[in-house]
């Protein structure tokens, strides 16, 4: 298994670490990185805390890389329907044939300039509408890349429910259910 860090786990860790951050200045965004920090067992602290932001790998003649956001930074949210010209640009700034991303939580594959750039979507806290987790598959075959995207429903209303036991704010429920980033 392959983890990097993402932006929620950088102010989680953080907040571990004793420091504060500025944003997010709502405090129903805030709330989720406290009780994240606030509920972690020590052994998934220490694993935040070791936790990259990104990863190389060499499988069968490709370089891979898994970044949370692309190759440049951490942040920037990449859509099927960012310019080509962006992918251009960050396709010569990596050696990586194989460009995993995720910030945007929205699954799509491209292909630009012989480097193929793929975000499998979200397991839950989807952003393009749809509830259901979204996942891909990669497959290499010698000079050939196959990438299959899944979408599988889980029991949104349980986590909706458990959001409100533990006193989390009502967008998040509604979020969840939306697949839709609100806040």
């Amino acid at each position: 298994m392959i983890s990097i860090l993402g932006n929620t786990d950088h102010k989680v860790r953080r907040l571990l670490r004793g420091k504060n951050f500025k944003k997010p200045r709502k405090a129903e965004k805030r709330i989720m990185y406290t009780w994240t920090a606030d509920h972690l067992s020590p052994e998934n602290a220490a694993y935040l805390g070791g936790m990259k932001q990104q990863a190389i790998l060499e499988m069968e003649g490709w370089r891979i890389g898994v970044f949370h956001g692309s190759p440049a930074s951490p942040d920037e949210f990449l859509f099927s329907d960012t310019p080509t010209l962006r992918f251009q640009e960050l396709a010569r700034k990596t050696d990586c044939s194989i460009i995993i991303t995720g910030h945007s939580h929205t699954p799509y594959h491209k292909k630009v300039l012989g480097r193929h750039f793929i975000n499998p979507g979200s397991v839950g806290r989807m952003f393009d509408g749809n509830p259901a987790a979204s996942w891909a598959v990669l497959e290499l075959n010698g000079d050939q890349v196959r990438v299959r995207h899944f979408r599988t429903p889980y029991d949104v209303d349980r986590v909706v429910r458990t959001l409100a036991e533990n006193l989390l704010p009502p967008i998040y429920g509604v979020m969840y259910r939306q697949g839709r980033k609100l806040n």
